[in-house]
C-alpha cells in the first residue's frame, strides 16, 4: 500500500506542475521511477 501512496503522491505532483512538454518531461521521470519500484520486483529474472 506504502508503494501505490507513493505512486498516486508522484501523479498528484505532476497533474500540478506539468504546463508544457519539458514539465512533462521532469514529471513522467518521477512517475517512471515510482512504477519500477513495484515492477522491479515481479520482473522475471534471467537465467
Amino acid at each position: 500500500d506504502a508503494e501505490i501512496a507513493s505512486f498516486a503522491k508522484a501523479v498528484s505532483n505532476a497533474q500540478l506542475t506539468v504546463k508544457d512538454v519539458n514539465t512533462l518531461k521532469v514529471g513522467f521521470g518521477a512517475i517512471g521511477k515510482e512504477c519500477g519500484n513495484c515492477h522491479e520486483t515481479y520482473r522475471q529474472k534471467d537465467s
